[in-house]
């Protein structure tokens, strides 16, 4: 692609620039905003405005031309988000959504600065109609991100965000840049046990003295808190070589914990290098490996072992069942569910259209006015409840093929602005035969009706006050990020990889796609090890943002591990080799390497460190302590872009979340124990109160695991553990997961006399669960199973087969159907 640079001049920008050569982009374009005349340097919240006097010859030693632009806006918008999470009307990018301080401007002539690049990028674009991306040197800044995405992506733009530096370990690429050839001086100083006396040092020569820092005070090295800012002298794009011969030093202020200090170039030029610069064709940058260390780790379990899986004919799974053949009346609907704060709305489909074969284009528009219907009734049945779309957290999307994906989508993003919710899209068997419109909707169901061809649930989070003065913690915040990188694949779409609401990570399935191009892997293992590795890095992301929260304080909550058939024993393998007591001894003698360039991946190379289990939680050191997890199996073709696995997960900020969030939930009887709890605790110390403190850290979860039993008492090596309840609950978190499973299909309604641990599991699945999935094979009516059980509704999702981690947790077992829930 030709790129257009954002510049600063500082070593950031100018290294991006190296890894957008090194993809095989071509660089026509430098674009800079700097301070107005006679101001050295801008307080802003976006750009680096020190040493813009020159950003002139760092276009010229690379004798590119340069577009500059003067910063007239301010930081009106200080916010985590920009724009507007309300669709813009006829604009169909998510990221299109004009600014509410945008609308603000119009009428008082004040624009934010973020405006500013706007102007720039299109004035880059009148003069170079052809440019596709735009390379930006973010590593660590959501807020710069956020706002630098938001002006690429609109319509009138449509530029690519090329982000290589994004989320990188900021000690690696120090080295990185040191050793590439980049020569960048410190031109501003500002952090603690920094001076003038290190202005004008390379940052070869500062690099001691950062990583002491870093050791010391947890100082970034890259500079990412303010610390310094730079000016790269040189680099293997430049053509010639940047002489600083005269500067002044400015000192801005001064005092015993760090100065704040700049360099004001006043004469500077350009020299001759004695290496001919044609040569950064022949030297490339260091890239990094795809897998990290933890990743690389996964990759060799999932390809070492192969899993044993308790089925008579696992192949035969993945034909496609047949129809069950309901009667219409009989078939799913859809359906409100509400604990606490949480709103979840199922089984919604849009009202089909009599078919009209006098046109060709007949199914493309059915199709689309089939999703604009299903998104009128979610938005009708959310307000009822009093929130709005923007309340959204996570959709599960559910079609009937993917070859669909296409249009649905195009119709899909139609109804999102900014931070989208996260959302997982598989294609179900048979979906057509199990769902129908509510006959309330007034669709016909005669047989010149289409059948449905998608199903839509949502998850939604009230997060209004409504006048009681409670408390609900810290905003809904999203991670949506949309530049090309390293780190993780972007989402250039209608949906976010994260969204925290009430201290819950809602994670977007995750599948195995390189991110740098957003192909995907070819080795159903490398999928697997490349995809939890997406969703890890998520997490990571999100805690980071949150004043760089420790990641072994929050804990994954569990999920559903979707795969095509011949993945399950990958997939398997690669969940089990996320807890820390593997046998990682092993990993020297493993002799079935397959000659990739990740099999060098090492510790001192990975863009992550710590313990691989703390993504995990703290608590999970076995695999006995894994999270709740459900295997289901589609056939072949039914995942994102036809990958062998797809993880959706959910986790949890591990802090205290407030007790508004389960307020419905909060009976009597728990109010009581509650209170009793609160009276004991108020004799104790100070420590022990704070644990219950708002946004404080929460004890560890409480994992569960219980084998109920089989109806008739009769155990096989297939059903060896009858129903199984696996749970994760935490009440300071006020949260809960579980996956509730069975052996075989049930008919009849379950005596409680039989099975007191089912019914117990059931009526908390009844009192807590905001939302409950019905997960079912071939062999299962599931509304005679939703009958046998006593529960009134779920979102049903048909699927070829089921398992669980057996109770050895090195096989799987399978299941004839299972109950996925959320709950406070």
């Amino acid at each position: 692609m030709k790129v257009v640079g954002l510049l600063s001049g500082g070593k950031d920008s100018c290294y991006n620039l190296l890894h957008c050569v090194q993809q095989g982009h071509e660089i026509v374009a430098l674009a800079t905003l700097a301070p107005p005349e006679s101001t050295d340097e801008l307080d802003s919240y976006m750009y680096q405005t020190v040493g813009h006097d020159a950003v002139h010859l760092v276009a010229q030693a690379m004798e590119i031309p340069l577009y500059r632009r003067t910063i007239k806006g301010t930081a009106l918008n200080q916010g985590a988000e920009y724009g507007n999470r309300q669709p813009e009307g006829g604009d169909s990018g998510a990221s299109s959504s004009a600014p509410d301080e945008d609308i603000q401007a119009r009428e008082s002539g004040v624009t934010d600065e973020t405006e500013d690049l706007y102007h720039l990028l299109h004035d880059v674009k009148q003069h170079h109609p052809d440019v596709e991306a735009v390379s930006v040197g973010a590593i660590l800044s959501n807020y710069q991100r956020v706002r630098v995405e938001h002006v690429c992506l609109r319509t009138s733009l449509n530029l690519l965000p090329l982000t290589f530096l994004w989320q990188r370990n900021q000690l690696q690429l120090l080295r990185e840049m040191v050793s590439s050839g980049l020569e960048s001086i410190l031109i501003k100083v500002a952090g603690i046990g920094l001076t003038q006396t290190h202005l004008g040092k390379t940052l070869g020569q500062m690099q001691p003295k950062l990583e002491q820092l870093n050791r010391l005070y947890g100082s970034h090295v890259c500079g990412e808190g303010g610390e310094y800012e730079t000016l790269t002298l040189d680099s293997p794009l430049f053509k010639k070589r940047i002489r600083i011969m005269e500067t002044e030093t400015v000192v801005h202020s001064d005092s015993a914990f760090g100065s704040v200090s700049y360099l004001r170039i006043l004469k500077a030029g350009l020299e001759d290098k004695q290496v001919d610069a044609s040569a950064v064709r022949e030297w490339k940058v260091p890239i990094p490996n795809t897998l990290d260390s933890i990743g690389f780790k996964t990759l060799k379990a999932a390809q070492r072992t192969q899993s044993d899986v308790h089925d008579t004919d696992l192949a035969s799974l993945a034909i496609t069942p047949e129809p069950l053949g309901l009667p219409v009346q009989s078939r799913s609907k859809a359906t409100v569910r509400k604990r606490g704060r949480f709103i979840t709305v199922s089984n919604v489909t849009g009202n089909p259209t009599p078919r009209d074969t006098t046109t060709s284009d007949t199914s493309t528009r059915s199709l689309e006015a089939e999703v604009v219907s299903a998104f009128s009734q979610i938005q009708h049945l959310l307000a009822k409840e009093g929130v709005e779309m923007t309340s959204i957290a996570h959709i599960n999307l559910y079609l009937s093929s993917q070859s669909l994906f296409p249009a649905i989508n195009a119709v899909y993003r139609r109804h999102f602005g900014i931070s989208p919710p996260t959302r997982a899209c598989v294609a179900l068997p048979r979906i057509s035969d199990w769902a129908t419109p509510d006959s309330s909707s007034g669709a016909s169901s005669s047989s010149s009706t289409q059948s449905p061809r998608f199903t839509v649930s949502v998850i939604a989070f009230n997060d209004t006050n409504n006048g009681l003065g409670q408390t609900l913690g810290e905003p809904r915040r999203a991670l949506h990020v949309q530049g090309r990188s390293y780190w993780a694949p972007a989402n250039i779409g209608p949906y976010s990889q994260a969204v925290v609401v009430a201290e819950r990570i809602w994670i977007a399935g995750q599948i195995g796609l390189i991110p740098s191009t957003l192909e995907l892997e070819n080795d159903g293992a490398m999928q697997a090890a490349l995809a939890l590795q997406h969703a890890r890095r998520i997490v990571q992301a999100v805690l980071g943002d949150m004043g760089g929260r420790d990641v072994q304080k929050a804990w994954v909550e569990g999920g559903v591990c979707w795969s095509h058939t011949d993945a399950i024993g990958v997939a398997h393998q690669a969940w089990l080799a996320q807890v820390s007591q593997q046998d990682q001894d092993q990993d020297q003698d493993d002799e079935d390497g397959d000659g990739d360039a990740d099999a060098d991946a090492d510790d001192d190379d990975d863009d992550d460190k710590g313990p691989t289990q703390s993504w995990l939680g703290a608590h999970v050191n076995s695999p006995h302590q894994l999270p709740p997890l459900l295997f289901a199996s589609l056939p072949t073709g039914c995942l994102p872009r036809g990958a062998a696995v797809e993880w959706q997960l959910t986790s949890h900020t591990g802090r205290v979340a407030s007790s508004a969030v389960a307020e419905d939930v909060l009976n009597v009887k728990a109010r009581a124990v509650q209170d009793a709890d609160n009276a004991r605790d108020e004799d104790d110390d100070d420590e022990e109160e704070e644990e219950d403190q708002l946004g404080s850290d929460a004890t560890a979860p409480e994992v569960l695991r219980v084998a109920i039993g089989t109806d008739g008492g009769h155990i096989n090596q297939e059903e060896e553990e009858g129903i199984v309840n696996h749970s994760l609950t935490s009440r300071q978190g006020r949260s809960s997961f579980g996956v509730l499973s069975f052996p075989r299909p049930i008919t009849s309604p379950v005596a409680q006399s039989q099975h007191p641990e089912l019914q117990e599991a059931l009526s908390s699945i009844q009192t807590r669960a905001f939302s409950v999935s019905l997960f079912y094979t071939h062999s299962c009516d599931p509304h005679e199973v939703l009958a046998a059980l006593q529960l009134p509704d779920a979102s049903l999702v048909p699927v070829s087969s089921l398992h669980i981690l057996a109770s050895d947790t090195m096989s799987l077992t399978r299941r004839a159907f299972a109950l996925v829930w959320h709950g406070v």
